[in-house]
């Protein structure tokens, strides 16, 4: 029930995501989920192997959580250059 919930809102999320970007031409998309997926590309918010999560329960993210979505930042950082 819970993956369920999960999918739906991660489905009208996406949508609404897809709406802004194509309404805002200044926007940069950053799009963290690959990095927070198991190999069956489902979101569970922890590794169900290492039992770490991903999430607190205050849904920030966890020194854990941090560590998975820090090559998406840095290869964000590389498109911008100090002058």
């Amino acid at each position: 029930m819970l993956g369920e919930l999960i999918n739906n809102d991660d489905q009208s999320a996406r949508m609404r995501i897809e709406e802004l970007e194509r309404r805002c031409m200044k926007c940069q998309i950053v799009d963290i989920k690959p990095s927070l997926v198991d190999e069956a590309n489902q979101y569970w918010g922890y590794n169900a192997t290492t039992n770490l999560l991903y999430i607190d329960q205050w849904n920030n993210f966890t020194r854990f959580g941090k560590e998975r979505i820090r090559q998406v930042f840095e290869e964000l950082a590389k498109n911008f250059a100090l002058s």
